[in-house]
């Protein structure tokens, strides 16, 4: 008698099925580790744009500037102060220093996260990249409300009402409120 070593189609579409639940398993998996850095990023920034608020309630004018690394493309986000002293010719005002100092720089995302800032009044989003494009957003001292953005460090009319946070499919959004200066992932 002749021995047919081969596959019956039984164990064949066993095979094709236990090969394709892995295949699912490990997709998953990647997909939400690539995922995992614009999420960070996504956290980081509403956690910034939180600390800024209070900062400047609190003490001293803040701003937050959101920018990419000329050379690696890194996402970073300065803190920048301005302090307030007293003014010697009427005492118990206080004057801004209008000096920015950056007290403080943060990484917030990896080359590959893409932060796109949208604006009010139909304005073209700003992308955040190596071209040199940053955004800065302050709040108002007196009202807590998002102050008019800055571009480029130019100061404009438009208020920054959505930041877009994307790597690969994933996408996150902080929506801002320019009014309340309330901000939020979505």
């Amino acid at each position: 008698m002749k021995n047919n070593a081969g596959f019956s189609l039984v164990e064949l579409i066993v095979v094709i099925a236990i090969m394709a639940m892995l295949i699912g398993v490990i997709a998953l998996g990647y997909s939400s580790i690539a995922g995992t850095d614009a999420k960070e990023c996504a956290s980081d920034l509403n956690t910034y744009l939180a600390e800024t608020k209070t900062g400047t309630l609190g003490k001293d004018y803040q701003e937050l500037k959101i920018y990419a690394d000329a050379t690696t493309n890194e996402k970073k986000v300065d803190f920048v102060i301005y302090h307030y002293q007293a003014d010697p010719a009427n005492p118990g005002d206080v004057l801004p220093d209008m000096t920015p100092e950056v007290i403080r720089t943060e990484a917030v995302g990896k080359s590959s996260v893409e932060i796109t800032c949208n604006f009010s009044d139909s304005n073209p989003p700003i992308a955040i990249d190596s071209a040199g494009n940053s955004v800065t957003l302050a709040f108002n001292r007196a009202s807590g409300a998002f102050e008019h953005a800055k571009i480029d460090d130019i100061q404009t009319t438009y208020d920054c009402v959505l930041i877009t946070i994307q790597k690969g499919s994933r996408v996150y959004t902080i929506e801002l409120i320019p009014t309340t200066g309330k901000h939020r992932i979505q």
